[in-house]
């Protein structure tokens, strides 16, 4: 879309200043030069204001597209780090879990350990937890 505009503007301006008006040429062809080139003048005025009205048609659209293109990738910003945040968030999440589940299997394994000692008859194979069996 950018270069589109680009090159319309681009070709606009040049064909507007190459062409000249039919007033111009009748001028010219009936031998009046100074109505000739008071119309060309008139004609390379006109073709000016053209030019630079497509010009800065162009160049808003440049000025456009580049606010799009900043605001894509500050929300692609945004977006990675919500996911990075999210991401870190779980894996906290995952840790404290495992962390609480192996202290309470420590916990049951040393519960054994206590009631074993306090009765030495009992078989510490079938009270330790399958968890804790190596």
């Amino acid at each position: 879309m950018l270069k589109r505009n680009l090159v319309l503007a681009t070709l606009l301006a040049t064909l507007s200043i190459t062409a000249c008006s039919k007033k111009t040429e009748e001028a010219a062809a009936n031998g009046q030069p100074e109505a000739a080139a008071s119309a060309a003048g008139q004609d390379i005025k006109d073709a000016t204001a053209s030019a630079a009205s497509a010009t800065a048609n162009a160049g808003d659209a440049v000025a456009s597209a580049a606010t799009t293109g900043a605001a894509v990738v500050q929300g692609a910003a945004i977006n990675a780090t919500e996911a990075v945040a999210n991401g870190a968030a779980q894996a906290t999440a995952n840790v404290a879990s495992a962390v609480a589940t192996g202290a309470a299997n420590v916990a049951q394994g040393a519960e054994a350990v206590k009631n074993d000692a306090a009765n030495s008859s009992t078989d510490i194979q079938t009270t330790v937890p399958e968890k804790q069996k190596y």
